[in-house]
């Protein structure tokens, strides 16, 4: 039921994901639905923004900057207010 909504939401709005997670618990312990909505503008730019149906306090905005391949930006203000940058690197070993 999921994938089918979210493909009407997509097509409906023009955004590139939407995902409805109906049992999501939050940081603050409260327990309810949440739909994520996750938009590409460019090949290094994603913004991603959550909120709880339940409250407009609870949302999530996280904005994700690809230096490269490896590395990537990610500034982001979670459910509780908290602001954030942080720097992913990903290394792979074989």
């Amino acid at each position: 039921m999921n994938a089918t909504v979210s493909n009407r939401v997509e097509k409906l709005f023009g955004v590139g994901s939407v995902k409805i997670d109906p049992a999501f618990v939050g940081t603050l312990g409260g327990s309810s639905a949440r739909i994520t909505v996750q938009q590409q503008l460019s090949r290094q730019i994603t913004v991603t923004f959550a909120t709880n149906v339940n409250t407009s306090a609870q949302q999530l905005i996280q904005v994700q900057y690809d230096l490269n391949h490896d590395n990537s930006i990610v500034v982001g203000r979670d459910e509780s207010g908290v602001f954030s940058i942080v720097y992913k690197l990903r290394k792979r070993y074989r």
